[in-house]
């Protein structure tokens, strides 16, 4: 039986989200040849279900999304994938396990707002290195709410002491805290894209019927409120999943 391992990284206050999003995984997965292994890295005490290992961060000096460059090591294992708690599942996700990475360290997808190094730039006005070189400008930018890692290459390839530096140059910005300029700068030609569907954020309450086809759904982007969260909980909620058969 092949493990899948599944991470996330929060504080006590998104523990019941976690859940939430655990339980949609437990679902909809139907896959006999693996087991799920789920792993919530947290940044202060708080308990867990027996089903889930917790770990608590060894980086607490850092802002809560950077201490995700240092998940593969926390974990120990060969691969993860990594969740944002604001996700809902619904496929099995063993599909997204067996994907073959190829030579990339990483699969993600592509960020519906910032699809590009350059929107990034224009969006949060990085006027400044290493994000205006001119060979990384036109390269996708990901989306960090969902990451299939090969934990052995991020490791092997130094990327949290590449990524590291790379927060330090916009420390200064009120984006400081945030993870996805460094990941994707970092890693802006090793990670390997996804279909949209394996991290869907719907725009408004309008797209209904593309949440249809989603595999995993993250509901807090693209300006997604609560009623949007609450009528995608009702509408897939009580739906079998048949292509994950």
């Amino acid at each position: 039986m092949k493990l899948i391992n599944i991470c996330y990284l929060i504080d006590h206050k998104f523990l019941d989200l976690t859940l939430k999003s655990i339980q949609y995984i437990e679902t909809f997965f139907k896959s006999s040849k693996h087991e799920l292994k789920f792993y919530i890295i947290g940044i202060d005490e708080f308990d867990v279900p027996d089903n889930i290992t917790y770990i608590k961060s060894s980086y607490l000096s850092l802002p809560l999304l950077h201490q995700r460059v240092y998940i593969p090591k926390m974990l120990g294992v060969s691969r993860v994938i990594f969740l944002d708690s604001d996700t809902i599942t619904t496929t099995c996700i063993s599909k997204l396990w067996e994907t073959d990475l190829k030579d990339n360290i990483i699969g993600a997808v592509t960020s519906s707002h910032v699809p590009t190094v350059r929107a990034s730039v224009a969006a949060w006005k990085f006027n400044f290195p290493p994000f205006t070189d001119q060979d990384i400008l036109e390269l996708p930018y990901f989306d960090a709410g969902m990451m299939l890692i090969d934990c052995n290459k991020w490791i092997d390839s130094k990327i949290p002491e590449k990524t590291l530096k790379i927060f330090k140059t916009y420390a200064h910005t009120k984006y400081s805290g945030h993870d996805e300029p460094g990941f994707s700068t970092t890693l802006r030609d090793k990670w390997l894209k996804l279909d949209e569907r394996w991290n869907y954020i719907p725009n408004s309450i309008k797209n209904r019927n593309r949440w249809k086809r989603s595999y995993i759904m993250q509901w807090a982007g693209g300006g997604c409120d609560k009623l949007l969260h609450d009528h995608f909980y009702t509408y897939r909620g009580n739906k079998n999943d048949s292509s994950s058969k």
